[in-house]
């Protein structure tokens, strides 16, 4: 069948819907109504400057209604794709019941080998904690225990130097991350964001080894302290797991997206034990709000087999623990809430703007001659110092927020050190992160988020 008779089926213009033609970059598919009376299948290809639609042996019956055909040959009607302009948006040609059903099995086997992918992960980086607080600090004349107890201090700011065993951690990893970027060139495999951008000109460049170097350089990042966190890597590495898997089954470059989300849920699920948010943390990043039901299904599929095989090896226990009576609260605490949540957002645009600094001062550093292979030691080196006056800025697990959640906070210099402690996490956060040592933001944004919190809830009962 021609080009111009897939058009009388399958056409896009964005002048025939007010919808679409209200919102930059939208387009409306949609079939209309043939002379036929009979069921046809055609076969063509149609290209726009939008992007490349691909109609391949799509059966479509006489209808009234308009008629979208999805990523897997599913019918949506009514519906409106939302696509930015400058990226391509494809049909997939998943009509067969057979390669649907391949394509739900490939998922699932995506989320098996992300699942222990992760749980590897997280074996390596509580080994890389491990020698820390039971090889290293007992060899110094110091615990673990020790170091928890200064670590849980809220009322008051620690004594210089008190937790220096613990603090020089960062410094061991900063080394070992700048010996791991010189001997690859800099080169630690595909970031998310290329994936997320192009997934099948990504995706040929992803070598298993550099992903299995990028982990284990994030294990280390996280296992000697330095403040970032575990969410980022694991997301990464399961988006590679699954756009590597899917060429490697040979799928089409329209169906590696389904692939990428799919990877990126089952990362998230296993390594933070939420598949449920896993699921929609890919619809919002990857599939950018598609409500195909062929890559939600596969979506979803995934993220539950990570998760089985995260709470198969090491459970499925919450992070953190909430012990506190919340029972007593009610309407009248809204207000405060609602500060709260202002306050966050202060500090979400501090540390957005902390960043980007950073960034820019080790761009700075680049130019006056110091390689990039060294800014994570400059980086480490930061935390480091900053820790051997402010040890709650270090990352060891999640402990930071449970003393939050668990700790009675009371008085006004409870208040004075979770008001320096916060600004300062922002920083070498944002400093950590440009370095390029390895790791993720969302740990330590949450525990910048608590500590806004509770300052804010110690502020309200002293009043």
């Amino acid at each position: 069948m021609s080009a111009n008779s897939c058009l009388s089926v399958l056409r896009t213009d964005a002048r025939l819907d007010p919808i679409a033609s209200s919102v930059p970059g939208h387009r409306r598919m949609f079939a209309t109504k043939t002379s036929r009376s009979t069921r046809m299948r055609r076969t063509a290809h149609l290209r726009v400057p939008s992007g490349r639609f691909v109609c391949r042996s799509m059966i479509q019956e006489e209808t009234e209604e308009p008629v979208i055909f999805g990523k897997f040959g599913t019918r949506i009607d009514n519906f409106v794709y939302k696509q930015e302009a400058d990226t391509p948006m494809v049909l997939s040609d998943f009509t067969s019941d057979k390669k649907e059903v391949i394509a739900y099995g490939a998922s699932m086997l995506v989320g098996g080998v992300a699942g222990v992918a992760v749980v590897g992960f997280e074996y390596l980086t509580q080994y890389v904690r491990h020698l820390g607080m039971d090889v290293w600090l007992p060899f110094v004349g110091s615990s673990e225990k020790e170091m928890i107890e200064i670590f849980a201090q809220l009322t008051s700011v620690a004594e210089p130097g008190s937790a220096w065993p613990v603090a020089i951690l960062p410094l061991f990893g900063g080394v070992t991350i700048t010996c791991i970027r010189l001997l690859n060139k800099n080169d630690l495999g595909v970031p998310l964001a290329a994936l997320n951008k192009d997934p099948t000109e990504a995706g040929a460049r992803i070598k298993p080894l550099k992903v299995v170097t990028k982990a284990g350089a994030a294990a280390i990042t996280l296992g000697t302290a330095n403040s970032l966190g575990p969410e980022g890597p694991v997301v990464e590495l399961g988006g590679n797991v699954g756009v590597y898997l899917g060429r490697a089954l040979g799928f089409r470059q329209e169906e590696l997206r389904g692939f990428l989300a799919a990877g990126t849920a089952a990362g998230l699920a296993a390594g933070f034990n939420a598949p449920i948010a896993a699921i929609f943390f890919a619809l919002e990043l990857v599939l950018k709000g598609s409500v195909d039901k062929g890559f939600i299904t596969m979506t979803l599929l995934s993220a539950v087999t990570a998760a089985s095989v995260k709470e198969a090896t090491l459970g499925l226990a919450p992070k953190f623990t909430i012990t506190n009576d919340l029972s007593g609260l009610g309407l009248a605490e809204l207000p405060m809430y609602l500060a709260v949540g202002a306050l966050c957002g202060v500090m979400a645009f501090f540390f957005e703007w902390s960043t980007s600094k950073s960034r820019e001062s080790f761009k700075k550093l680049a130019d006056a001659g110091l390689p990039v292979e060294y800014h994570p030691l400059v980086g480490s080196a930061v935390m480091c110092a900053t820790a051997l006056f402010l040890p709650e800025t270090l990352f060891l697990g999640y402990k930071g927020v449970s003393n939050l959640l668990v700790s009675p906070l009371e008085g006004w210099s409870t208040v004075g050190t979770l008001l320096l402690i916060s600004p300062v996490k922002v920083i070498v956060t944002s400093i950590a992160a440009a370095s390029g040592l390895v790791g993720g933001v969302f740990a330590p944004a949450l525990f910048i988020g608590a500590t806004t919190g509770a300052m804010a809830g110690t502020v309200a009962a002293n009043l």
